[in-house]
Protein backbone atom coordinates (compact mmCIF):
# COMPACT_ATOMS: atom_id res chain seq x y z
CA UNK A 1 0.00 0.00 0.00
CA UNK A 2 2.96 2.08 0.65
CA UNK A 3 4.21 1.88 -2.07
CA UNK A 4 1.04 2.78 -4.22
CA UNK A 5 1.20 5.70 -2.69
CA UNK A 6 4.66 6.19 -3.35
CA UNK A 7 4.33 5.89 -6.99
CA UNK A 8 1.19 8.01 -6.94
CA UNK A 9 2.86 10.59 -5.60
CA UNK A 10 5.90 10.54 -7.43
CA UNK A 11 3.73 10.39 -10.99
CA UNK A 12 1.38 13.75 -9.51
CA UNK A 13 4.59 15.89 -8.38
CA UNK A 14 6.86 14.74 -11.98
CA UNK A 15 3.16 16.24 -13.79
CA UNK A 16 3.02 19.26 -11.75
CA UNK A 17 6.33 20.08 -12.54
CA UNK A 18 6.65 19.53 -16.03
CA UNK A 19 3.99 21.96 -16.26
CA UNK A 20 5.20 24.42 -14.26
CA UNK A 21 9.23 23.57 -16.43
CA UNK A 22 7.58 24.21 -19.91
CA UNK A 23 5.53 27.27 -18.49
CA UNK A 24 9.39 28.85 -17.04
CA UNK A 25 10.83 27.42 -20.53
CA UNK A 26 8.17 29.61 -22.79
CA UNK A 27 8.88 32.82 -20.06
CA UNK A 28 12.34 32.40 -20.38
CA UNK A 29 12.06 32.40 -24.28
CA UNK A 30 9.67 35.50 -24.56
CA UNK A 31 12.28 37.58 -22.44
CA UNK A 32 15.15 36.42 -25.03
CA UNK A 33 12.74 36.59 -28.51
CA UNK A 34 12.74 39.92 -30.29
CA UNK A 35 10.25 38.77 -32.72
CA UNK A 36 7.69 38.48 -29.70
CA UNK A 37 8.79 41.68 -28.38
CA UNK A 38 8.63 43.87 -32.08
CA UNK A 39 4.68 42.73 -31.95
CA UNK A 40 4.13 43.53 -27.80
CA UNK A 41 5.94 47.08 -29.26
CA UNK A 42 3.72 47.17 -32.51
CA UNK A 43 0.38 46.32 -30.53
CA UNK A 44 1.33 49.13 -28.03
CA UNK A 45 1.73 51.59 -30.81
CA UNK A 46 -1.50 51.07 -32.15
CA UNK A 47 -3.16 50.80 -28.50
CA UNK A 48 -1.49 54.47 -28.31
CA UNK A 49 -2.73 55.65 -31.25
CA UNK A 50 -6.25 54.62 -31.18
CA UNK A 51 -6.24 56.35 -27.44
CA UNK A 52 -5.53 59.83 -29.22
CA UNK A 53 -8.17 59.44 -31.93
CA UNK A 54 -10.77 58.10 -29.18
CA UNK A 55 -11.48 54.84 -31.04
CA UNK A 56 -13.36 52.75 -28.48
CA UNK A 57 -13.85 49.37 -30.24
CA UNK A 58 -12.53 47.76 -33.11
CA UNK A 59 -9.59 50.09 -33.29
CA UNK A 60 -6.76 49.39 -35.06
CA UNK A 61 -5.18 47.65 -32.00
CA UNK A 62 -8.02 45.58 -32.09
CA UNK A 63 -7.87 44.38 -36.10
CA UNK A 64 -3.67 43.99 -35.68
CA UNK A 65 -4.61 42.08 -32.39
CA UNK A 66 -6.85 39.77 -34.26
CA UNK A 67 -4.85 39.52 -37.31
CA UNK A 68 -2.39 38.03 -35.44
CA UNK A 69 -3.76 35.88 -33.88
CA UNK A 70 -4.92 34.62 -37.34
CA UNK A 71 -1.12 34.31 -38.10
CA UNK A 72 -0.61 31.88 -35.06
CA UNK A 73 1.26 34.65 -33.17
CA UNK A 74 2.52 33.55 -29.94
CA UNK A 75 1.81 37.15 -28.05
CA UNK A 76 -2.26 36.63 -29.18
CA UNK A 77 -2.23 33.03 -28.35
CA UNK A 78 -0.82 32.97 -25.15
CA UNK A 79 -1.20 36.10 -23.61
CA UNK A 80 -5.37 37.30 -23.12
CA UNK A 81 -6.56 40.24 -25.07
CA UNK A 82 -7.81 42.00 -21.89
CA UNK A 83 -4.39 41.51 -20.15
CA UNK A 84 -2.63 43.06 -23.05
CA UNK A 85 -5.48 46.22 -23.06
CA UNK A 86 -5.24 47.07 -19.51
CA UNK A 87 -1.02 46.55 -19.53
CA UNK A 88 -1.02 49.08 -22.35
CA UNK A 89 -3.28 50.92 -20.44
CA UNK A 90 -1.13 51.32 -17.58
CA UNK A 91 1.90 52.53 -20.29
CA UNK A 92 -0.17 55.29 -21.43
CA UNK A 93 -0.73 56.65 -18.23
CA UNK A 94 3.01 57.72 -18.63
CA UNK A 95 3.05 59.00 -21.90
CA UNK A 96 2.71 62.93 -23.06
CA UNK A 97 -0.49 64.43 -23.42
CA UNK A 98 -1.68 66.61 -26.17
CA UNK A 99 -4.55 69.29 -25.02
CA UNK A 100 -7.24 68.87 -27.30
CA UNK A 101 -7.36 72.50 -27.80
CA UNK A 102 -3.88 73.04 -29.24
CA UNK A 103 -3.28 73.10 -32.99
CA UNK A 104 -1.36 69.85 -32.36
CA UNK A 105 -3.91 67.81 -31.95
CA UNK A 106 -4.87 68.09 -35.30
CA UNK A 107 -1.98 66.58 -36.56
CA UNK A 108 -2.25 62.98 -37.24
CA UNK A 109 1.66 62.70 -37.90
CA UNK A 110 1.91 63.86 -34.20
CA UNK A 111 0.17 61.21 -32.59
CA UNK A 112 1.76 58.20 -34.09
CA UNK A 113 5.40 59.63 -33.96
CA UNK A 114 4.63 60.19 -29.47
CA UNK A 115 3.55 56.90 -29.19
CA UNK A 116 6.01 55.20 -31.94
CA UNK A 117 8.77 57.03 -29.54
CA UNK A 118 6.80 55.89 -25.98
CA UNK A 119 6.86 52.16 -27.23
CA UNK A 120 10.09 51.74 -29.05
CA UNK A 121 12.19 53.40 -25.81
CA UNK A 122 14.45 51.74 -23.54
CA UNK A 123 11.98 51.35 -20.41
CA UNK A 124 9.38 49.39 -22.58
CA UNK A 125 11.59 46.40 -22.64
CA UNK A 126 11.81 46.19 -18.92
CA UNK A 127 8.25 46.19 -18.85
CA UNK A 128 7.78 43.81 -21.28
CA UNK A 129 10.21 41.47 -18.76
CA UNK A 130 7.55 42.41 -16.68
CA UNK A 131 4.69 41.72 -18.47
CA UNK A 132 5.45 37.96 -19.45
CA UNK A 133 6.74 36.98 -15.97
CA UNK A 134 3.57 37.71 -14.22
CA UNK A 135 1.24 34.54 -14.87
CA UNK A 136 -1.61 35.97 -14.54
CA UNK A 137 -1.89 37.75 -18.05
CA UNK A 138 -1.37 34.19 -19.74
CA UNK A 139 -4.80 32.59 -20.97
CA UNK A 140 -5.94 30.68 -18.58
CA UNK A 141 -8.48 27.45 -18.84
CA UNK A 142 -11.88 27.90 -19.28
CA UNK A 143 -10.63 31.66 -20.24
CA UNK A 144 -14.64 33.28 -21.99
CA UNK A 145 -12.59 34.53 -24.68
CA UNK A 146 -10.86 31.88 -25.95
CA UNK A 147 -12.83 28.60 -24.27
CA UNK A 148 -9.26 26.96 -24.49
CA UNK A 149 -8.53 23.67 -22.48
CA UNK A 150 -5.80 23.16 -20.35
CA UNK A 151 -4.21 20.74 -22.64
CA UNK A 152 -4.51 23.60 -25.84
CA UNK A 153 -2.90 26.05 -23.88
CA UNK A 154 0.00 23.59 -22.77
CA UNK A 155 -0.18 22.41 -26.39
CA UNK A 156 0.48 26.19 -27.88
CA UNK A 157 3.56 26.56 -25.42
CA UNK A 158 5.17 23.64 -26.81
CA UNK A 159 4.57 24.87 -30.22
CA UNK A 160 6.03 28.12 -29.13
CA UNK A 161 9.13 26.37 -27.52
CA UNK A 162 9.45 24.40 -30.90
CA UNK A 163 8.61 26.47 -33.86
CA UNK A 164 8.26 30.08 -32.44
CA UNK A 165 4.83 30.18 -33.00
CA UNK A 166 1.94 28.05 -33.10
CA UNK A 167 2.09 25.18 -35.10
CA UNK A 168 -1.26 25.01 -38.06
CA UNK A 169 -1.39 21.79 -38.54
CA UNK A 170 -3.00 21.20 -35.49
CA UNK A 171 -5.84 22.96 -36.67
CA UNK A 172 -6.20 20.89 -40.09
Amino acid sequence: MKKFIFIIICLYSQFVFSNTSLFNKVQQKLKIDPIAFEQFQYLGTLHCIDKYLMVEKNGSFYQAYLELDLSLSPITRLFNFDDLDNAYKELEQNITKVKRDSPRRLDFNNYVEICRRNFHSNNIHNYYSTFILNKKNYIKEGDPETLWEKEDIEQNMKDYLEYGKIDYRRFL
